[in-house]
């Protein structure tokens, strides 16, 4: 999990709309309309409002120890096409 929250994390680092830590595997993406482009692609990411059902979404990329490298790269080829 932490090699593949490093690859991550270098695989975003230029991209503005993304935050997060190699230490921690949730990623934020600020935004909401990737979640559908995700989903398009077969990509699950979190997006619900936060705290209540009127606040904004709260949008999270998640990764496990699940996710393989090719995981990984095809969601970074999703990301760099919708910059």
């Amino acid at each position: 999990l932490e090699d593949a929250c490093e690859f991550f994390v270098k695989e975003i680092e230029m991209i503005s709309q993304i935050h997060g830590s190699k230490y921690f595997p949730v990623f934020a993406y600020s935004d909401p309309a990737w979640a559908r482009e995700f989903e398009k692609a077969g990509i699950i990411t979190s997006s619900f409002p936060y705290p209540t059902v009127d606040s904004p979404s709260v949008n999270r990329i998640v990764i496990s120890a699940y996710h393989e490298l090719g995981d990984l790269t095809y969601i970074n080829e999703i990301i760099r096409g919708l910059m």
